[in-house]
């Protein structure tokens, strides 16, 4: 695996707002815990005006530098990786926090997840409901989450992330690395 650059600019990174190259990672990030908007249409212009209070993350060099012009908390993911774990876990290690063990928030419209009560299990086929003693329903879009045969992938790739972050934490990765140590947050 090749290097990853890794560039911010600002300091705590707090609410996440991806840009449209970054779908997948939105929804990762949210089903791991992380508030995150997918602002998957407009123009850059619109995005660094409407989203001012959260962290931008983005393939795009260009719309990373104007963030950084404009004194904005941006990071800047490198598109040409295809090990979707070491872009989790370079964002986890940037804003300094672990994926959460269960889902928080809907990777559809990034509500947040509650216990499903007994009406709203009903709507979930019988077998789920005696697999699952766990099942979730966004509080936005109404959507039900529980842990199905998917979910075996999740935490392997949950499990990748975390390896990749206690390395870079330790650093001990040569698959991630700070282009510079001003842009370590």
């Amino acid at each position: 695996m090749g290097s990853f650059c890794v560039k911010s600019a600002g300091k705590s990174l707090g609410k996440l707002i991806a840009d449209s190259m970054l779908g997948n990672i939105a929804k990762k990030l949210r089903l791991f815990g992380q508030d995150v908007v997918y602002f998957k249409n407009g123009n850059d212009e619109e995005l660094l005006n409407r989203y001012k209070n959260r962290t931008l993350i983005t393939g795009d060099r260009e719309l990373y530098l104007k963030s950084k012009r404009t004194h904005r908390k941006a990071i800047l993911i490198d598109s040409t990786v295809s090990d979707e774990s070491v872009a989790l876990a370079k964002i986890f290690f940037l804003i300094n926090e672990n994926p959460s063990d269960t889902p928080l928030r809907c990777t559809l419209c990034n509500g947040i997840l509650r216990p499903a009560n007994e009406n709203e299990r009903r709507s979930v086929p019988e077998k789920v409901i005696k697999n699952n003693l766990n099942i979730y329903v966004c509080t936005k879009c109404k959507k039900l989450y529980w842990y199905g045969r998917h979910w075996d992938s999740i935490k392997m790739l949950k499990n990748s992330v975390i390896e990749q972050l206690n390395m870079l934490r330790a650093g001990q990765s040569d698959s991630i690395y700070v282009k510079n140590k001003s842009d370590k947050i």
